[in-house]
């Protein structure tokens, strides 16, 4: 079991691999242990596995299958993300946030369905803080989606004409976005990103043929398995350069449709997202060296963002923007949103070591817990398990 780690109550492995096809090799040596799907992230790098409690027993099986291909485990690179709201009606906010995000709500915890993006949980607290936050949500879907959400809440505000508040003033932009022309099965979700339901013949096959042909183009493609459907995500921006849609991407996802149709399986756009992360910051620089570290993210090249990327290509991006640092009451008040970063509880220490050195305030720490501050006051979880 050294390959797997518990996170949020679930077991995880990362096996690295030299290329998509050799990690989604695994994929049909667990369907045959478990006679069904669970859910299988391939990247161009490796395969995450995540186990429910039920399907526990199957992971020394898994670790085998993966040996045999020649798949590394590399469990300190695991993690998890969730954000937290303090608002003093959850039941208040909670409709807000699963018709923006197009999540399910389970109680306090609202979760996207397809087990993809981080969940958001909705904390109790009385204390009143009417000023905006430092963190916003972005979420990109389909026209359709957000025309809904426009039709709910009433006309967006903000400087792009995108901007929603929750009842406690908490925001988020709902971005539309449309299909990817020479492939319409995709959609420009700041990533390009396709969905398909399939059986389970339909998942493993579409799945191997998807990282055949991302690795045939050399093109980095995220394939996303879960029971009854693939999901496609080129990345953020990826599929696009100064000059519009990038051909060789374009062709790859046509590719890919053509295969997914080959095999039978639909289109599922309806509930497509992208979400990403915005702080407000005073000190950029600084904030995204802590956030950097906080998150075990890597620098995005381009020098015109200030985004924060997975190393992986399985966390979701944050990105650092100015704030007005005459804003003194702003900055002052307590966050109402915070980042959760769920590590496996042998990586903790050496994440709170690489916060600190980044230049980050380890504010409190108790039962596997670290709470880190950054520059301007923004607030981290870090989590053991």
């Amino acid at each position: 079991m050294d390959a797997w780690r518990t996170i949020d109550d679930r077991l995880n492995a990362w096996f690295a691999a030299p290329t998509h096809s050799a990690g989604a090799a695994l994929l049909p040596r667990i369907v045959a242990m478990a006679g069904r799907v669970v859910d299988v992230d391939v990247r161009a790098g490796g395969v995450r596995v995540r186990l429910d409690r039920e399907d526990a027993s199957l992971a020394p099986a898994i670790s085998a299958a993966a040996d045999d291909l020649g798949l590394s485990p590399a469990p300190a690179s695991l993690q998890a993300l969730r954000v937290v709201l303090e608002t003093p009606d959850p039941d208040r906010a909670a409709p807000f946030w699963a018709l923006a995000l197009g999540y399910d709500r389970d109680r306090a915890v609202l979760r996207d369905p397809w087990r993809r993006d981080l969940p958001l949980v909705l904390e109790h607290d009385r204390e009143a803080r009417p000023l905006r936050d430092r963190i916003h949500v972005d979420v990109v879907r389909p026209a359709a989606a957000i025309q809904t959400i426009v039709d709910a809440l009433g006309p967006a505000s903000g400087p792009y004409g995108l901007r929603h508040a929750d009842p406690d003033g908490i925001e988020v932009d709902a971005v539309p976005g449309e299909p990817l022309a020479g492939a319409e099965d995709w959609w420009t979700l700041f990533a390009a990103v396709a969905r398909y339901a399939t059986t389970t013949e339909q998942t493993v096959a579409l799945a191997e043929r998807a990282a055949g042909l991302a690795d045939e183009a050399d093109e980095r493609l995220g394939i996303d398995v879960r029971p009854g459907s693939v999901t496609l995500d080129g990345g953020k921006d990826a599929w696009e350069d100064d000059a519009g849609a990038r051909p060789a991407f374009v062709a790859l996802a046509a590719a890919i449709q053509r295969a997914a149709h080959d095999l039978g399986a639909a289109s599922l756009p309806a509930d497509l997202r992208f979400v990403q992360l915005g702080f407000d910051a005073v000190d950029v620089a600084g904030s995204r060296a802590i956030w950097r570290a906080v998150l075990a993210a890597e620098r995005d090249p381009r020098e015109h963002v200030t985004d924060l990327v997975d190393p992986l290509g399985l966390g979701h991006v944050l990105f650092v923007q100015d704030m007005d640092a005459h804003e003194a009451e702003r900055r002052a008040q307590r966050p109402r949103v915070r980042v959760e970063v769920l590590v496996p509880a042998d990586a903790l220490e050496a994440r709170l070591d690489a916060v600190v050195a980044a230049g980050g305030r380890v504010l409190e720490q108790r039962d596997g817990r670290a709470t880190i501050a950054d520059a301007d006051g923004a607030i981290a979880v870090v989590v053991a398990g």
